[in-house]
């Protein structure tokens, strides 16, 4: 449907008004509302809160910490650089804001008439074997008087930016937030300021995955040995995992940081051990008679203890997390992993609010399969979720809103999120495939039941038939789906080996058959530039283009958008998948 588009201010050059003397004035007519061309009649804003070394944080309270608590009043106040205030740098049309407005009576100069840069990739090439390069840009204020000069003094590595958009005859307050990024650094000169850009993801590149260690005191803080050892997180089921021995003494061993839901097998070198008895905490446990020959566990602390030593090596099948977070007890398929790993723990996580339920809520429907993830070393929460989501031709990202998205690739067969026609769309660009060249798999291997200790007979009792010495040498079974005809069409075709996570065979098998029939097809990558809006929820999304000539596209071809990428107000380059 046409529409009108509109220039606000003074008619051109509009320079900058004070409020309330605002006018639109038409620029344009015969624009799609789902194309960009809607978008350019709105104005933006940036709003910030970066920290200024300049000035203090207090913290007062009754006594300092952490020598606990004294007689009031004992007064302290602590202080350290770095108070934050939320500043509204720019905005692409300069004005001063009325009293009821968000901010009031302030002056916003009109400087953001620069460049808005800003590109993200969910994966390189034809499959998601790695995560996503996260979001990265710029944005450029104009700023030949020096009037922007005091933000120099900021401390823009990491500061929140949020940018805003909304109708230039409004209230700033009304303005919807389009952007939420972070800044990695202010670049000036005479001319101009420039914000570097990246997405929220760089704090899950940041964040250990729960950042939990043994000090090393004794008891639940474990031996002085494992002193700053990364502390065990199981989540799902999990297959013959090594635990960590916490006491010597005591033969106490931590399966998981959190609370676990069962431990269904304990062995030594193979050899099953009988259970005893749960027990409510660490102190009930370490007071227990543990049989020799059998186990007892602390559910709620994710912990072991065994009768007698151990002789070749302890391994645990378990079910855990089964802590309650966010209203969400014992994750145990892809999305509920993703979502716990993100919102769970550690010094950063993300908030219910800050995730893409629409996205998660499909993963949900179309990978409801039980799967299970033990991580004992120092992981980040991205490499965590990147491991999870590899299981599934899954990707994770961040997209500019600021929320986490997940999703897998499928055949674009979905209801398109946009329509591109040719060649009215396209101006004077036509569709431009990428270097990412990559013949069809002619098998797939989705890995179940990992085993995450594997044993060579050594560590293993004599006693062990020798088809279960196969399975304990193993990393991981495999379900396999294959095409035997690929190897003669594409002599570079690939046999391909996923690490699923899946504890079911049937649910790996039905993946393996997914996956060959997704990636048993040449896919290719192309980019087209086209005006829609640079903000718009496309990431992920089924892309249809419609009535190119050429490469038998004839009719409308769907595509699955995994990239995007901005430099000017007038078009966005979209990377797409089929």
């Amino acid at each position: 449907m046409a529409s009108t588009i509109y220039l606000t201010g003074f008619p051109g050059p509009s320079g900058t008004v004070e409020y309330p003397a605002l006018a639109q004035f038409p620029v344009d007519v015969g624009a799609d509302a789902v194309d960009l061309q809607s978008a350019r009649g709105l104005s933006y804003l940036l709003r910030a809160a970066p920290p200024d070394p300049g000035t203090n944080i207090a913290l007062s309270g009754g006594a300092p910490y952490p020598s606990g608590m004294t007689d009031w009043p004992t007064p302290f106040q602590v202080e350290w650089p770095g108070a934050r205030t939320v500043i509204y740098p720019a905005a692409s049309l300069g004005r001063s804001t009325a009293p009821d407005d968000t901010p009031a009576n302030t002056y916003v100069p009109g400087k953001l008439n620069g460049p808005i840069n800003y590109g993200i990739s969910l994966f390189d090439g034809i499959e998601p074997t790695t995560g996503g390069k996260g979001g990265v840009g710029a944005i450029t204020l104009i700023d030949p008087d020096g009037e922007l000069d005091g933000l120099i003094a900021l401390a823009w590595d990491g500061a929140r930016l949020d940018i805003l958009r909304g109708n230039p005859l409004a209230a700033f307050s009304t303005f919807e937030v389009v952007g939420r990024l972070t800044t990695n650094g202010l670049l000036y000169d005479q001319r101009r300021k420039e914000f570097r850009l990246r997405d929220l993801g760089w704090q899950l590149a940041a964040a250990e995955l729960h950042g939990l260690r043994y000090g090393g005191t004794g008891g639940a803080d474990g031996d002085a040995s494992i002193a700053g050892q990364m502390k065990p997180y199981a989540v799902g089921p999990v297959y013959n995992c090594e635990p960590t021995q916490v006491s010597a003494a005591l033969l106490i061993f931590q399966l998981s940081c959190s609370s676990i839901l069962a431990v269904d097998a304990v062995r030594d070198g193979g050899v099953p051990l009988a259970f005893d008895a749960d027990y409510a905490d660490w102190a009930a446990l370490a007071d227990a008679a543990v049989p020799a020959g059998k186990y007892a566990t602390c559910l709620a602390q994710g912990l072991i203890r065994l009768g007698s030593a151990v002789v070749y090596t302890l391994t645990v099948d378990l079910r855990g997390d089964n802590d309650t977070i966010n209203g969400q007890t014992y994750p145990f398929t892809r999305g509920q992993i993703a979502r716990r790993i993100a919102t769970g723990r550690g010094t950063i996580v993300l908030g219910d609010a800050q995730i893409d339920f629409a996205a998660l809520n499909y993963m949900e429907q179309e990978q409801a399969g039980i799967v299970g993830f033990y991580f004992k070393d120092a992981i980040s929460k991205a490499e965590a979720l990147t491991e999870v989501m590899a299981g599934c031709l899954g990707w994770w990202a961040v997209r500019a809103n600021g929320l986490l998205a997940m999703g897998f690739l499928e055949e674009p067969t979905r209801s398109p999120a946009l329509t591109i026609h040719y060649p009215e769309d396209f101006g004077s660009s036509e569709p431009q495939m990428m270097q990412t060249y990559q013949a069809p798999r002619r098998a797939t291997y989705v890995g179940w039941q990992r085993n995450y200790t594997p044993q060579d007979p050594s560590r293993l009792a004599g006693s062990i038939d020798a088809a279960a010495v196969l399975l304990y040498r193993g990393i991981e079974r495999f379900a396999s789906s294959s095409d035997g005809f690929q190897a003669s069409l594409w002599p570079t075709a690939a046999a391909v080996y996923v690490s699923g996570g899946f504890s079911l065979e049937a649910s790996a098998h039905a993946e393996a058959a997914r996956q060959q029939r997704v990636m048993g097809v040449r896919r290719e990558r192309w980019r087209v530039t086209v005006p829609c809006d640079p903000f718009a929820n496309l990431l992920g999304k089924v892309i249809q283009i419609y009535g190119f000539p050429r490469y038998g596209w004839a009719g409308a071809r769907k595509f699955i958008c995994v990239g995007m990428s901005f430099a000017s107000s007038k078009s966005v380059a979209l990377d797409l998948w089929g």
